[in-house]
């Protein structure tokens, strides 16, 4: 019995090298053919080549990648720790931009700063009210939040909530993102005529 588990596990080696002197013998047989070999030769370097463009351009990439994140990354370390002596109406106007982003209806809102502290007054909508207060708070030279806001669950009944888009303002990258102008400029008119 044990001669015979020797023999065939002698036999499986064999039998693979046979198989990989095969598969070698054709391989050569393949790339040294004198007709076509020098051909197909020429095609594997060019395909190697271009494998090896491809991978260093990734790489290049990447690394652009990263040290653009690093950068951003510094920067805002560095608008963190700066002291920001802004006068109240720079951030009054930080805030009416932010609010743009997130409300529908900015214009319903207004904005009073006073030493850092601002105080945000009138209609907005529920579905509105965490968002713009987190907004807010993120705001460069923003030190506290006061909260005058009429949270109404709908734009029914409120004056100051008609009109608009009844949604949340398009940002211009959304807007860039669905190739729709942005809502009451120019364009986005003279598109809906």
């Amino acid at each position: 019995m044990r001669g015979a588990a020797m023999t065939e596990r002698d036999a499986k080696p064999g039998a693979l090298g046979l198989l990989g002197g095969i598969g070698l013998g054709g391989a050569l047989m393949y790339f040294l053919d004198p007709d076509r070999g020098t051909l197909r030769r020429k095609r594997v370097r060019d395909r190697l080549v271009h494998a090896r463009s491809v991978a260093s351009e990734g790489l290049g990439t990447t690394g652009r990648d990263l040290g653009n994140r690093v950068r951003g990354l510094a920067a805002t370390t560095r608008s963190h720790l700066r002291s920001d002596d802004a006068d109240d109406r720079i951030i009054e106007e930080r805030v009416r931009n932010e609010i743009g982003r997130v409300v529908s209806h900015p214009s319903a809102l207004t904005v009073t700063a006073e030493q850092g502290r601002v105080t945000l007054s009138g209609p907005v909508l529920a579905r509105e009210f965490d968002d713009l207060l987190a907004r807010v708070r993120k705001v460069r030279g923003v030190t506290d939040v006061g909260n005058r806001l009429e949270v109404h669950e709908t734009a029914d009944g409120v004056p100051g909530l008609q009109g608009g888009c009844g949604a949340r303002a398009v940002s211009s990258s959304s807007a860039r993102r669905t190739g729709l102008p942005p809502p009451g400029s120019p364009r986005a008119s003279s598109a809906a005529r």
